[in-house]
């Protein structure tokens, strides 16, 4: 999963877009930071999932899109969002690895294994 994620200076990092999850009662979903929304006073239209900005002539611009998997918006907007509040965007990426060996010596040694031959951070 691809988080994007709004930080200022000395403070904790807000992320844009909020992933809900609701263990096995509800489907999760994905929904855009409700200040970002509030910020260019976005209208969702529920049935598609877009996100639009009205002008003052009435003209609407789609700004975002949520869809089950996908979030996209207009990085105009999220860059005046950022500039307004003094924010730096940073994208960040979370990758899970689940195996159904999980905790067995065999396993740990192979994940050790990929670990070092794919750090290139150290």
């Amino acid at each position: 999963m691809t988080c994007v994620l709004l930080f200022a200076l000395a403070a904790e990092p807000i992320p844009l877009v909020l992933v809900r999850s609701f263990e096995s009662h509800r489907e999760g979903y994905c929904e855009l930071l409700e200040e970002f929304r509030l910020f260019h006073n976005l209208y969702q239209e529920t049935r598609t999932g877009k996100y639009f900005k009205v002008d003052d002539n009435g003209d609407e611009e789609e700004i975002a899109r949520v869809e089950p998997n996908k979030v996209e918006a207009k990085l105009r907007a999220v860059r005046q969002f950022c500039a307004v509040k003094g924010m730096h965007l940073a994208v960040y990426f979370e990758l899970d690895r689940y195996s159904q060996h999980w905790g067995s010596a065999e396993s740990l040694r192979a994940a050790l294994k990929w670990k070092l031959r794919h750090s290139h951070f150290e």
